[in-house]
């Protein structure tokens, strides 16, 4: 099983949840200042976010910056409807193209490695990366969760989409929606994970009910182990942490492993699970992604003298905006 949050779709230009919130609470400020949209145009300086989030905190019951509760709040207070707000990922996903990481977990998929991918997102790309492939992608969705039972067959794969496909399904976005999940998507989600290995990346843990599923899963015994793959260097987020912790005490094998980028672990699998034909092609398509987008340099400096010095604060703002979350860390 493969679980993939927002953090994944990054690398396919899907923006992480994050970042849409950015752009949700941009909107909100420019709609409250009409005439200064040129000013605010670069949402990646820390100089434009900084200015909107001071207006944003004037404002009577707004979340606090970097909670959990800000992408349900903005995004309905942003797009009251549900059409508006399928509507904005819907011009999003329709530019995205599947990453390497995409195009890799196809051929796994391919050589009966992943057998099914749960995902909290909407762009519909593991089942365009299966299109390369001989894999027929058997979507599920809230609309047709009966699916999620059907007997597992080879050169099939289940692409489940928990919070809905835009293309069909209401989709969960706000706080409300995102407390319910689907009765049938939760138990199958427990029930596979239970006896399968589950890889999870990009996703940080903020969604209630997919977390009360799996602390569910992984507080009885089972086979199953749980990879939990975190993008930065840090310690896991504390609801990952407390099922990680859970999983354990329970007698389940459970893992966080750091500095897990997406596109970089599906490269890695590849590597070390393909063979003859299948591992030719998984080569090819990583020398045409490139190196830089599979796998992130280390930073350096260059050598020589000193030619000048930049204040502290100066680039701290200016860099700030500038840091991909791999989401998921946050969901989005």
């Amino acid at each position: 099983m493969l679980f993939l949050g927002a953090g994944a779709s990054i690398s396919s230009n899907v923006p992480s949840g994050a970042n849409c919130v950015w752009q949700w609470k941009r909107s909100i400020f420019l709609s409250n200042h009409p005439g200064v949209e040129q000013s605010f145009d670069e949402l990646s300086l820390g100089s434009v976010q900084e200015r909107i989030q001071i207006w944003l905190d004037a404002q009577p019951d707004f979340p606090a910056p970097g909670t959990a509760e800000e992408y349900g709040f903005y995004i309905e207070r942003c797009y009251p409807l549900v059409d508006d707000r399928r509507a904005f990922f819907q011009r999003h996903v329709q530019v995205a193209r599947p990453s390497g990481g995409y195009r890799l977990a196809a051929r796994l998929a391919q050589a009966n490695l992943i057998r099914s991918v749960w995902t909290t997102n909407f762009d519909g790309l593991m089942p365009r990366a299966l299109a390369e492939t001989s894999v027929t992608p058997i979507d599920v969705g809230m609309d047709s969760a009966n699916r999620v039972v059907r007997t597992d067959r080879v050169g099939e794969m289940s692409c489940v989409a928990l919070h809905g496909d835009y293309r069909y399904d209401a989709l969960k976005n706000t706080d409300a929606e995102l407390q319910r999940l689907d009765e049938g998507l939760r138990t199958a989600l427990i029930s596979q994970a239970a006896s399968s290995p589950l890889i999870v990346l990009g996703y940080s843990g903020r969604d209630h009910s997919i977390m009360e599923a799996l602390s569910e899963c992984y507080s009885r015994p089972g086979a199953g182990v749980l990879y939990w793959c975190g993008y930065g260097d840090g310690p896991p987020p504390e609801p990952v942490a407390a099922l990680i912790a859970k999983a354990r005490a329970s007698g389940r094998t459970a893992f966080y492993v750091t500095g897990a980028a997406f596109d970089d672990v599906m490269r890695r699998l590849a590597l070390a699970a393909l063979s003859s034909d299948a591992r030719s092609d998984a080569l090819s398509i990583i020398a045409q992604c490139g190196a830089d987008n599979l796998a992130r340099a280390p930073f350096s400096t260059p050598s020589g003298r000193i030619g000048g010095i930049l204040k502290k604060h100066r680039l701290q703002s200016e860099m700030s905006g500038r840091s991909l979350l791999l989401q998921t860390q946050r969901d989005a």
